[in-house]
């Protein structure tokens, strides 16, 4: 026999490739400037979460307010009809009155302490929802302060004002319009499918043979480098199908967008009307418990006397519990209304 060798019993190699687009139809760009647009959208999103905290704190606290008020009515009232009891029991013992208008003192006054219980067990629960909002420890005490509202405020408000800055700053709308501006861009990624794609191309490749495990011997390197333009010629319809799907969903981002707009109008004239009304009934609240305060002086003054009935001074002090319960109503109506206009505007008055 004759034999002969062919080959080595080892064999090495490796290679390296490197790939870098040059022109994509566009497509690198715009997926660059849609990233830089979800960044905003992103950080837009941040800053409609911290609006939406503050006004819900802030009806939150108003809430509070609301409840201290209330039971703080409720207190003076119950003090008021004690007065009236000690004024009753005097004239009783003096025989200016009958027993059965004593007994009447003594019922309004035994009337308003289940009241009073209930206003104050309310007063702890909306500090403690308050507190559990905000995160402060439900066992700390807290002493909330009741601000004058100031009502000057409204009448430096102009409603074009108002929904020309809402449009400006509203997060929500800069959300829909990065949407917008994204769907446009996303198109015109799907149409890059349309048109040659250019790119570098670049090789290495070593390699080596022996039949022991070395690798130095009869190594041999080669590289490469050149250009590659890719032509689509047919994709059964692929990218036009890709086209009109995107296409279609940026058609309805603009729809959101406008609708986003309307509604954004509307909202901001409900909060500004609501303001508007708030004041007004702020206003008026406020002349009636001044004229609630001085019938119940006259009322007392009139029953000690002895010209006076009972009748008038409870009727009396129910018109000024009434009236100041509309008043710490009224109140927190137009500090919340204020509240949500700020939130549906981003305008710190």
């Amino acid at each position: 026999p004759i034999s002969f060798k062919t080959g080595f019993k080892h064999d090495f190699g490796t290679s390296l490739s490197l790939k870098q687009s040059l022109w994509c139809g566009g497509r690198v760009i715009n997926a660059y400037k849609v990233a830089k647009l979800y960044k905003k959208y992103a950080n837009a999103l941040v800053h409609q979460v911290e609006y939406n905290i503050v006004a819900a704190a802030e009806k939150l606290y108003h809430a509070a307010i609301l409840t201290q008020s209330n039971y703080d009515v409720v207190l003076k009232a119950y003090e008021a009809n004690s007065e009236n009891l000690e004024v009753a029991q005097k004239l009783y013992d003096k025989g200016m009155i009958s027993e059965y208008e004593l007994l009447r003192a003594k019922v309004e006054k035994a009337n308003l302490q289940p009241q009073l219980i209930q206003t104050e067990s309310a007063v702890k629960l909306a500090q403690k929802d308050l507190k559990s909002f905000i995160g402060i420890p439900l066992d700390e005490r807290i002493q909330l302060v009741d601000i004058n509202s100031d009502v000057a405020v409204v009448e430096n408000l102009k409603l074009d004002s108002l929904v020309a800055y809402a449009m400006e700053n509203r997060p929500e709308l800069k959300q829909a319009e990065y949407t917008t501006e994204m769907s446009r861009r996303a198109v015109s990624i799907m149409k890059a499918d349309y048109y040659p794609k250019l790119e570098a191309v670049s090789s290495y490749n070593w390699n080596a043979t022996s039949d022991q495990l070395s690798l130095s011997q009869n190594s041999t390197t080669s590289w490469s480098a050149g250009i590659t333009v890719s032509i689509p010629i047919f994709k059964g319809g692929e990218t036009r199908g890709n086209v009109k799907k995107y296409h279609a969903e940026y058609k309805q981002a603009e729809i959101d967008e406008r609708d986003k707009r309307i509604n954004l109008e509307l909202e901001v004239e409900k909060a500004y009307d609501m303001l508007i009304e708030a004041k007004k009934s702020l206003d008026v609240q406020s002349e009636t418990i001044n004229q609630a305060e001085e019938g119940l002086r006259i009322a007392n003054v009139r029953y000690e006397s002895g010209v006076g009935t009972q009748l008038e001074v409870i009727s009396a002090q129910s018109a000024l519990t009434q009236a100041r319960n509309s008043l710490a109503y009224a109140k927190y109506s137009f500090e919340t209304a204020k509240s949500e206009l700020k939130r549906v505007t981003t305008i710190e008055f």
